[in-house]
């Protein structure tokens, strides 16, 4: 029941809101048009495990419908999305995995 300012949060709890936002813009966005890509650069790599964890399961909700392109150099980010329906490809050597999961 308490609020806090924006100043109060962590950085990983202000990227997991901004990200909630654009989420919820694109959504609304859609209602007018059809579904467009959504391209994201290390959106998870400011959380902790379990945000990163939660975001990584919201974000593979949210793709069911739209094409969601996630670009990422950290195995541990891959990691949460092996299981989901989703398709990685790996552009470097240092990659744990390559195919459909």
């Amino acid at each position: 029941g308490r609020f806090k300012t924006t100043a109060q949060l962590s950085r990983g709890a202000k990227e997991q809101l901004l990200i909630c936002l654009r989420l919820g813009f694109i959504g609304e966005y859609e209602k007018l048009s059809e579904p467009l890509p959504v391209i994201a650069d290390e959106v998870l790599v400011n959380f902790d495990k379990i945000r990163a964890s939660r975001m990584a399961g919201t974000l593979s909700e949210f793709s069911e419908g739209r094409q969601l392109i996630i670009f990422t150099c950290h195995n541990s980010t891959v990691e949460l999305f092996m299981g989901a329906d989703t398709n990685i490809i790996g552009l470097g050597s240092n990659l744990v995995y390559t195919g459909k999961s």
